[in-house]
């Protein structure tokens, strides 16, 4: 699991370089769902993904990066090739526990 700081390195360092080259790319922002305490974790910027910025979705989105990890996207329509969109899983499932935590305004503590 990558530290936000270093995340947040990585974004930086890869849209500097996307500005030199001047192709488009944007941030892709979600929430960490937090399993053990049910809860979405603050938003921080994920990754960056190549590509104009679609704009905002008008539906929440649950992803499951390769790691296995869940995220929860508000306002993101795309997210990073190797990220599943697992909205629709059945109850029960990680991505449907992750959208119960924000229907139930679970945020984690910090």
């Amino acid at each position: 699991m990558r530290s936000r700081g270093g995340l947040l390195l990585v974004l930086f360092a890869q849209l500097a370089l996307a500005a030199c080259e001047d192709r488009p790319v944007h941030a892709f922002i979600a929430a960490r769902y937090n399993p053990d305490d049910h809860c979405l974790e603050a938003p921080f910027a994920v990754d960056v993904v190549a590509g104009p910025d679609p704009g905002s979705c008008p539906i929440t989105r649950c992803w499951e990066t390769p790691s296995g990890e869940v995220l929860v996207s508000t306002t993101a329509c795309d997210a990073p090739p190797d990220f599943h969109d697992k909205t629709a899983d059945s109850a029960g499932s990680p991505c449907a526990r992750a959208l119960d935590a924000l229907a139930e305004g679970a945020d984690c503590a910090p």
